[in-house]
């Protein structure tokens, strides 16, 4: 407990030092605004370089999303290769494929997880059966959903029309 009141300290005292260093550094702007330096100073500050991209390439596994209508749904491993960094005008024009997302057949996917990333054809059907138990789940939700919605909507209307009737008797 008390290291974490020494710490909440010491973050304030930090945050007032940083505070302090963005006044200090907008005085500083402010006062060389007018000289002809204040247009190079501030370009300088506004520019933004990247160096190189890291790119890494994860396995894939056996997945437990519901929306996959049939098959094996795939996710992402936690593991993964990275691969050699590079200049970002090198992976700007090397790289392969677009970004656009399509959906992959059942029957593509199940081979991918089987033959491409050696999935075990019992943990694809697993996957398989946990995604249609999670979609089978998630259904009976919104009907259930639907359905409380429908008698609060018919409670009120009947509870309106008796205040309706109270009313008109008065």
């Amino acid at each position: 407990m008390m290291r974490s009141s020494s710490l909440s300290g010491n973050a304030f005292l930090l945050s007032k030092e940083a505070s302090l260093r963005m006044q200090q550094e907008e005085d500083l702007l402010s006062s060389t605004r007018s000289s002809s330096t204040a247009s190079t100073f501030n370009s300088s500050c506004r520019s933004v370089t990247f160096g190189s991209v890291q790119v890494r390439e994860f396995n894939r596994i056996a997945g437990d999303h519901p929306d996959c209508a049939e098959g094996p749904p795939m996710s992402i491993d936690w593991s993964f290769a990275e691969l050699e960094p590079v200049s970002v005008d090198k992976h700007q024009t090397t790289r392969q494929g677009s970004f656009t997302v399509a959906p992959i057949p059942s029957t593509l996917r199940k081979e991918i997880l089987q033959f491409g990333f050696h999935v075990p054809p019992q943990d694809i059907k697993a996957a398989e059966k946990m995604a249609t138990k999670a979609a089978r789940q998630r259904e009976q939700t919104i009907q259930r959903h639907l359905l409380t919605r429908r008698t609060r909507r018919m409670c009120g209307k009947f509870f309106r029309g008796v205040a309706r009737s109270v009313r008109r008797r008065r």
